[in-house]
């Protein structure tokens, strides 16, 4: 469910992409990616609060060797008023 979103949501197809992203997000999971993912799609579809919350989860779940998106996390964090400073940054090795 959460590529279809991914996938929905780079097409601009927003209400697919909020469908799929709820249905992925049932599972109750806290990875990084997932929860990224969830506060993009949710900002774009203009429920900011929502966004910011799944933003918060992303930004103090573990760093699972993957940092491809950190900077559009940041950036997303930023627009959300959010710091992007987070957890995860702390656990990033130099």
């Amino acid at each position: 469910a959460e590529a279809l979103a991914w996938t929905a949501f780079q097409q601009r197809d927003l209400d697919t992409a909020r469908r799929a992203i709820e249905r992925a997000l049932r599972t109750g999971s806290h990875l990084r990616r997932l929860r990224y993912h969830a506060a993009a799609i949710l900002e774009a579809t203009g429920d900011r609060e929502a966004a910011r919350a799944h933003a918060r989860v992303a930004l103090a779940a573990p760093v699972l060797g993957d940092l491809v998106e950190q900077p559009a996390l940041d950036a997303l964090a930023a627009r959300l008023g959010l710091s992007p400073v987070s957890g995860a940054r702390a656990e990033v090795a130099p």
